[in-house]
């Protein structure tokens, strides 16, 4: 009874994890030093971005729907954008299970099988009069 009780703590804590990916974009793309993840800032749309920006990756990140605090997602785009230097992100895509998958989930106890998900680029806004491309 206590290895199966061990093995559903192992099973919850691992299943809550935020998994993340990231792709690269432009060989050509400069290296920048890391920022602080709540500098970066969040964009809908390509349009909303002020002025000129260069992009640096794709990212996704995936974590269970039944443990997944509100924010978790983006927060979590947004310190993946920050270890690559970005100072912005534009959200793709947030995708959620529906409710009664969460549902089961939480009562069968099975938190692998629903995960939200959500995909942004990573971007880098240039300042007004800078020279990079």
């Amino acid at each position: 009874m206590k290895k199966l009780y061990i093995s559903c703590v192992i099973l919850i804590l691992t299943a809550s994890c935020i998994s993340t990916q990231v792709v690269r974009l432009g060989a050509n793309s400069p290296q920048r030093p890391e920022v602080y993840w709540s500098q970066v800032a969040v964009y809908l749309t390509p349009e909303q971005v002020p002025g000129k920006y260069q992009e640096i990756a794709m990212l996704e990140v995936s974590v269970s729907a039944v443990w997944r605090r509100e924010g978790a997602l983006i927060s979590a785009l947004q310190k993946e954008a920050a270890k690559l230097g970005s100072n912005a992100i534009i959200l793709d895509s947030i995708n959620e299970p529906p409710a009664i998958v969460k549902l089961a989930d939480l009562y069968f106890f099975l938190c692998l099988a629903s995960r939200s998900k959500a995909q942004a680029v990573a971007i880098y806004v240039l300042h007004e009069g800078s020279q990079e491309r």
